[in-house]
């Protein structure tokens, strides 16, 4: 029987070119001028009801996943 592994060189050069690239998108962006990026701060009060929205979704995809599957 097959064995799964994980190649952690691959994974971890794909992570560092993905924020290479990401790092260097904004930066280009930012120095053109089409990105205007500003920093607000956290609004506290956005989280509980994304946080219910959140939970609500999760637990109707997998009652109806396991609906659907199991029967």
């Amino acid at each position: 029987m097959p064995t799964a592994t994980i190649d952690l060189r691959g994974l971890l050069i794909g992570l560092g070119l993905a924020l290479v690239v990401d790092l260097l998108t904004v930066a280009v962006c930012g120095v053109v001028g089409v990105l205007h990026l500003e920093v607000v701060g956290i609004d506290w009060g956005v989280w509980p009801p994304l946080a219910l929205i959140g939970f609500v979704g999760v637990f109707i995809q997998a009652s109806s996943e396991e609906m659907f599957f199991r029967g």
